[in-house]
């Protein structure tokens, strides 16, 4: 279709077309500032990737009847959007669709929770209306809180996760920079990519026992997290899971832990007691990277290899063992440990990597 006419009709804007519109194209009006309202005719039926993206001035948007999809980030940072109506037609919304719509305070029609305050299909939490709340209980019909649904709503101070969640997805309270403690039930078998990422004010957190999985990311920039348990039932801690976590004082890792990832526990200024569950195998690269406080660490019989950099710059660190298991001490691996003065290595080391001890 082709405009033919682009006018004001009481002061809104009017674009006529001269054919039917059946789709709101790929970032059509993306980052369009001054978009106040929209009024799609009833031809339209999809509702493109990112449509209205970042139209923060956008407070009236009708959802036409014939409309069946809504897509990835279409209404991603419309922060002045209040009220949406989901019709009977749509039968798929992607995520991020309506992520960070700050004053969104109810929604309407198909999928709503009874409460209006969340999008739900088949289990997943899709969207999530934040305007006015404090602290909120997810419902019990949800089973995995999806795609970035809480990113960056900074006035969430609690939030209850109920047994019937088994999945938090990626960047799902990333940047929700007032919430204070989690606890994340026995239910949830997997913790995403950057879930809880710059969440500065988290103190606290509970890990339930059937978590397998802590993505990368995950709870890194928590700054005032001050101590985490990380249960048995764990098999891997991602990358930068918990790096530049300032205020973490100790941690303990279970013994169904077989790898700790790349900067895993970078940068945690205060850290001084690390417990190494008997089950890992690998440290990564910089997995411990200026923890400027750890004073001493116990490396289990279990590691085989100490990644690059993996200790480097724990400036406070006096002594270390390092066992018979371990065969590779990659580069820099304790590199700038000022205060180091004993080093045991085990009979099976046959590679140290450049640097590995200097300074």
């Amino acid at each position: 279709v082709n405009i033919v006419s682009n006018t004001y009709v009481d002061g809104k804007g009017v674009i006529e077309f001269d054919g039917d519109v059946t789709e709101i194209g790929l970032g059509a009006f993306y980052d369009c500032n001054g978009l106040t309202s929209v009024i799609l005719p009833n031809s339209v039926i999809v509702i493109k990737k990112g449509a209205f993206y970042g139209c923060i001035n956008l407070n009236s948007v009708n959802i036409p009847d014939g409309v069946y999809e809504i897509g990835f980030d279409a209404f991603c940072g419309c922060t002045a959007i209040r009220t949406v109506t989901i019709p009977e037609s749509v039968s798929f919304i992607d995520d991020g669709a309506f992520v960070v719509c700050n004053s969104m305070e109810r929604f309407n029609g198909k999928f709503a929770s009874e409460d209006g305050r969340c999008l739900i299909i088949d289990g997943v939490l899709k969207a999530f209306a934040p305007a006015g709340l404090t602290e909120y209980t997810i419902p019990d019909n949800v089973t995995k809180i999806g795609h970035a649904v809480f990113l960056r709503y900074s006035n969430l101070e609690n939030i209850i996760i109920p047994d019937s969640v088994t999945e938090i997805d990626n960047w799902a309270f990333q940047d929700c920079t007032s919430l204070t403690s989690v606890t994340i039930p026995d239910s949830v078998t997997t913790i995403g990519y950057a879930t809880f990422y710059n969440c500065g004010s988290l103190t606290s957190v509970t890990i339930g026992d059937s978590v397998t999985t802590i993505g990368d990311y995950a709870f890194c920039g928590c700054s005032s997290l001050t101590s985490v348990t990380i249960p048995d039932s764990l098999t891997s801690i991602g990358n930068y899971a918990f790096f530049f976590c300032e205020s973490l004082t100790s941690v303990i890792i279970g013994d169904s832990v077989t790898e700790i990832g790349g900067c895993a526990f970078g940068k945690c200024d205060s850290l001084t007691s690390v417990t190494i569950g008997d089950s890992v195998t690998t440290i990564g690269e910089g997995a411990f990277a200026n923890c400027s406080s750890l004073t001493n660490v116990t490396i289990p019989d279990s590691v085989t290899k100490l990644g690059r950099g993996a200790f480097s710059s724990c400036s406070s660190l006096t002594s270390v063992t390092i066992p018979d298991s371990v065969t590779t001490i990659g580069d820099t691996a304790f590199f700038a440990c000022s205060s180091l003065t004993s080093v045991t290595i085990g009979d099976s080391v046959i590679s140290i990597g450049e640097w590995a001890f200097l300074g």
